[in-house]
């Protein structure tokens, strides 16, 4: 696999947290709202995603340079964006229609009940989508492991590394007067982000605890999101 060449290259780190970050996303399946211990636990593992999944972006952005061979990078980057909105969005309608409609409206064109013969009185639909999401992860995530271009590895023990890269953040803050629009742009992004975030979590949470939104309504509202992004992107 070309990006798992080096100890010390990107790919490898980021094969050693898709290995964590996908088992996570599948054990949701075993969150049940009826068992508040393993509700709890269930809230840990999504802060560890969310942890873990922060770690991937930034990694997967330091790739772009040598991955992507054409210019301009940000293009590639922009569609990367797209394309994984427009995949979110498939994803979104198909669990939609074979797990949450199925059963609670009566439309033609939706299934009598849902895929797999899940039960609803134990939430098994809504928990279906984790272990979907799981495997959709880990099989788009292997043809950046098999294709893409990684740096060639260092020869740089992990700690040596660490102490490197530590070493750099210091001497960039420590210049950083000198580069204004780069902390700009990475003040910008911090709190971009950070406010994107609490927007999707806070409105989930509004959805469902003012409004009384259903899991389907929550997963058009996920479709509809998807799609704005990607048009976005």
């Amino acid at each position: 696999m070309m990006a798992l060449r080096g100890a010390s290259s990107d790919g490898f780190p980021l094969c050693i947290l898709t290995i964590l970050v996908v088992p996570l996303i599948a054990g949701l399946w075993f969150v049940v709202p009826s068992c508040p211990v393993v509700a709890h636990v269930g809230l840990v593992a999504i802060g560890l995603i969310l942890i873990l999944m922060s770690y991937i972006e930034t990694i997967y952005g330091s790739m772009l340079k040598t991955a992507v061979k054409t210019e301009p990078q940000s293009g590639a980057s922009g569609a990367g964006f797209a394309t994984g909105s427009m995949v979110l969005m498939i994803l979104a309608a198909l669990i939609l229609w074979t797990l949450l409609l199925p059963g609670n409206v009566q439309w033609p064109f939706v299934p009598d009940a849902p895929m797999f013969e899940l039960s609803a009185a134990t939430f098994e639909p809504q928990r279906g989508s984790a272990p979907i999401v799981a495997l959709i992860f880990f099989v788009f995530a292997l043809p950046l492991f098999c294709f893409c271009t990684d740096l060639p590895r260092s020869g740089k023990s992990v700690g040596a590394s660490i102490r490197a890269g530590v070493l750099s953040l210091r001497a960039m803050i420590g210049d950083a007067r000198n580069y204004p629009d780069l902390m700009i742009y990475l003040l910008s992004r911090l709190l971009l982000l950070d406010a994107g975030y609490t927007f999707l979590a806070m409105g989930g949470v509004y959805a469902v605890g003012v409004m009384r939104w259903s899991a389907a309504e929550l997963a058009l509202y996920g479709v509809c999101g998807a799609l704005t992004s990607a048009m976005g992107g």
